[in-house]
């Protein structure tokens, strides 16, 4: 529940996952998850020697490329160039993927291509806190009202962050992160998750009054239909205007091709 509720957070299972490379040393995910501990440890060495090795076996492990592609941003404009052009031909169905890209488009002041590529990040990933994060900021700087809505949004996704902190920390022993963690899943519009963690604290403490006034709010907008982010919740739909392409820019000539891939409309 939590890798749900904040897919961009670290995994603090080193030890573990170390202990499976011992094992397991020709394990694709083992050796993706040794690199992903490096990169959050900011051993970017480390996490691109791992990627160099894993990458050319397994071209699909699109996560894989897009930290590389978060690593090689500091490496030069040639070097992410060559990123780029080499990623697998399904790369745009990934939010991490558009996220690198936004970056570098941010980076080089081509901020109406940034927004469009933190934007089809979003449109994949409701919940990428990142891209949110920078999708507002940019937004901003534009001057767009929107970057406002979206700069909500992104301040909502960091305290969910902190109560999902909270109650780990705590073991999952804190009812308070739970209550926390519930409420602002709620306000996300992320209402399956918001009674998933009302259900495990109402199992934790059964004792608690909160789940069950959380139940009496959601449990009738339950259905199969319903998606984990609602439709008016959702800044993808709510931002639709986004899509629409603009003049190619500099940026593309020099540092990759992600104006093609925009402008061809791979990004969706």
């Amino acid at each position: 529940m939590v890798l749900l509720a904040d897919p961009d957070r670290p995994l603090e299972h080193r030890e573990f996952i170390e202990e499976c490379g011992r094992k397991a040393p020709d394990d694709r995910l083992v050796q993706l998850g040794l690199a992903a501990h490096a990169f959050w440890e900011g051993k970017s060495d480390e996490a691109l020697t791992l990627l160099d090795k894993l990458l050319p076996a397994e071209p699909q492990l699109l996560s894989g490329h897009a930290m590389m592609g978060e690593l090689l941003l500091d490496r030069g404009t040639a070097a992410f160039a060559r990123w780029h052009a080499h990623l697998p031909s399904n790369a745009s169905a990934s939010p991490d993927v558009w996220f690198v890209r936004g970056l570098c488009a941010r980076r080089h002041g081509e901020l109406r291509v940034a927004v469009r590529c933190f934007w089809e990040a979003i449109r994949l990933a409701p919940s990428h806190r990142r891209a949110t994060y920078h999708l507002g900021q940019v937004l901003t700087a534009l001057g767009e009202e929107a970057g406002d809505v979206v700069g909500r949004k992104a301040e909502q996704l960091i305290r969910l962050t902190q109560a999902l902190d909270n109650a780990v920390r705590a073991q999952f022993q804190s009812d308070n992160s739970f209550h926390e963690a519930a409420d602002v899943l709620e306000q996300l519009g992320r209402v399956w998750e918001a009674c998933a963690w009302a259900l495990a604290a109402e199992r934790r403490f059964p004792e608690a009054e909160w789940p069950a006034q959380v139940y009496a709010r959601l449990a009738a907008t339950l259905n199969e239909d319903l998606p984990l982010t609602l439709a008016e919740a959702n800044l993808a739909l709510a931002l639709r205007f986004l899509t629409v392409p603009g003049p190619p820019p500099a940026f593309c000539r020099r540092c990759c091709r992600v104006w093609r891939a925009l402008a061809s409309g791979t990004g969706g």
